[in-house]
């Protein structure tokens, strides 16, 4: 295989194919020297694009090869030559040999070193493939030998579990230091940690009732059922969980906050664990936050032409305030990162305060709140705009303090984000006045309200066309799609665990404030009166980009119901 004499060249071409923007490309480069790294595996990292555009880019670019290992058998004598931790340190997988080389899958053919370590170790030509680096992951936990748990079934592991707890003293040792806590009780715990995280789930649910321990988990916003353990098992797992998070498992009567790390296939997730005092012990969530999951790009997001677009120009103001709105869990973070993503660069100091910082990014600087000593939203932003900040990001706006000094800020200057917890994005007009906010300030400040809703997919292995039911012709006749016979739904199989759902996507609407819409708020009219007049002038709401998902095969009627 040759290999292109030059680096320098690859930005260039993915500058040319619009992959990335002049600015992105400028700061990847800055980044790359800084961190030796190689240009894709940077891109990668600043979330500028995901690794399958990577995959495709650098196989078009390099013409190679594009490969997808998944569940290919391969031979073990091709294994035997590596271990594990060389693998994943160089990102590659062997594939087969042919005409007397070896063929491998690589994330990222540029990395020279990388290639010249391989060959040195198997004495062999390369015909280098490109994969994505979570497929090569993949196969790579697959087929080297692991210390890791999951490669166990769950049944196993409890039983083992059992064996431990009641040959110890009854109790599976709950209560004791972390080494006190038997092996097979760590390894259970570990495994039900993992295959959460493998699953796909957000949310983690640790849930005692009187003769059992239930855990669910939460996979595209819908929380499904996942292994039942013994009551005896309890107290040792979670004494296990507390020792992760560094709290304190002596107390079992207040609720407590922490954190803890997991590995798995070479990925860092990062986990918030709450723990909350209930008639049947201690009720455990961990909230799983994959750090490099997310690509922060407004491409990807699933928004309507027309509000990517007033997004775009919302994030290149030099003033005003944009708030996102909408429950808990509805990637409202997300939202307003890409946002960020779309105007980040050298010559913009961007500052946020959250609570807590979920996603850690580069040329970002983060704060996080920490209300115990004092340390509120709208401390931490009095403090920031002492930074000399272009954009400022508050993770959201719970109080008039905090609405004062953001809307100041974006009176003078400054371009404000943040989020507001209310049912649309016209109700929240009505929030800050509820809050204490003159209406004079709420129409020369607000550039735009964006609310969003997270719905879950059809999934792609299952879905299938199925003629419409006369509830669903109803409902969207009553939304202007007239005559439709026939709709998409998942049959349900493996991949979605039976649901007929795989991954979520959002559904918008935007609210820019015009001449008419500005005086109803003004004269604090209802929420009622301003959708009627925004609506009046073409204002488009959830359900109608629902609508539109639903009529593209992207979603059902019963989800898009659901959710609005």
């Amino acid at each position: 295989m040759v290999l292109p004499a030059r680096r320098d060249f690859l930005g260039n071409r993915l500058l040319d194919l619009g992959l990335v923007s002049a600015a992105q490309l400028d700061v990847a480069l800055k980044e790359k020297v800084r961190t030796g790294e190689t240009l894709p595996r940077v891109l990668r990292h600043l979330r500028f694009m995901t690794e399958e555009t990577v995959a495709q880019a650098l196989a078009s670019i390099l013409d190679l090869p594009l490969v997808t290992i998944g569940d290919r058998r391969v031979e073990q004598r091709l294994l035997e030559g590596f271990d594990k931790e060389f693998a994943v340190r160089h990102l590659f997988f062997p594939l087969e040999t042919k005409d007397g080389a070896l063929v491998i899958a690589m994330a990222d053919p540029c990395d020279v070193e990388a290639t010249d370590a391989i060959q040195q170790r198997v004495g062999l030509p390369l015909l280098v493939g490109v994969a994505t680096e979570s497929d090569i992951r993949g196969a790579v936990e697959r087929h080297f030998a692991s210390a890791d748990p999951a490669g166990g079934r769950v049944e196993d592991m409890i039983r083992r579990a059992l064996q431990y707890s009641r040959e110890s003293d009854g109790s599976g040792r709950g209560g004791t230091p972390d080494e006190e806590i038997g092996a097979p009780i760590v390894d259970l715990c570990d495994l039900l940690l993992v295959q959460g995280v493998r699953e796909g789930a957000t949310d983690i649910h640790f849930e005692p009732e009187e003769k059992l321990l239930r855990v669910r988990f939460r996979i595209d916003g819908i929380l499904q059922q996942g292994p039942t353990l013994p009551k005896e098992l309890q107290a040792s797992l979670l004494s296990r969980l507390k020792i992760l998070s560094d709290l304190n498992i002596s107390e079992k009567r207040l609720p407590q906050d922490g954190r803890m790390r997991i590995v798995t296939e070479g990925r860092e997730i990062d986990v918030r664990v709450s723990v909350l005092p209930t008639v049947h012990g201690e009720n455990v969530v961990l909230r799983v936050l994959e750090k490099n999951s997310v690509l922060f790009d407004l491409d990807n997001l699933g928004f309507p032409p027309d509000i990517r677009e007033a997004l775009r120009t919302i994030a290149n103001s030099s003033y005003g305030i944009f708030l996102v709105t909408g429950p808990t869990g509805s990637g409202k973070s997300t939202t307003l990162y890409s946002t960020l993503a779309s105007v980040n660069s050298m010559e913009k100091k961007v500052v946020t305060v959250e609570d807590p910082v979920e996603y850690q990014v580069p040329l970002i600087r983060q704060c996080q709140i920490n209300a115990r000593i004092g340390f509120t939203f709208a401390e931490g932003l009095r403090s920031i705009l002492r930074q000399d900040p272009d954009i400022i990001m508050v993770g959201e706006i719970r109080d008039l303090d905090t609405l004062h000094i953001a809307v100041h800020a974006g009176l003078t200057g400054h371009l404000v984000l943040s989020t507001l917890h209310t049912n649309s994005a016209i109700g929240a007009f009505p929030r800050m006045a509820d809050m204490g906010l003159e209406p004079f300030l709420v129409t020369s400040s607000i550039l735009g309200v964006l609310a969003q809703r997270l719905l879950r997919k059809i999934c792609s292995q299952c879905r299938a066309s199925a003629t419409a039911t006369e509830e669903e012709r109803q409902f969207l006749s009553a939304r202007g799609v007239e005559e439709i016979e026939t709709v998409w739904r998942g049959a349900g199989c493996a991949r979605c665990r039976g649901t007929g759902y795989k991954g979520r996507v959002g559904i918008y609407e935007l609210f820019r404030p015009d001449e008419k819409t500005r005086d109803l708020v003004l004269k604090k009219s209802s929420e009622d009166e301003i959708t009627r007049a925004a609506r009046a002038n073409g204002m488009r709401f959830l359900v109608d980009d629902g609508v539109d998902k639903i009529v593209r095969g992207v979603t059902t009627v019963a989800e898009v119901v659901r959710v609005t």
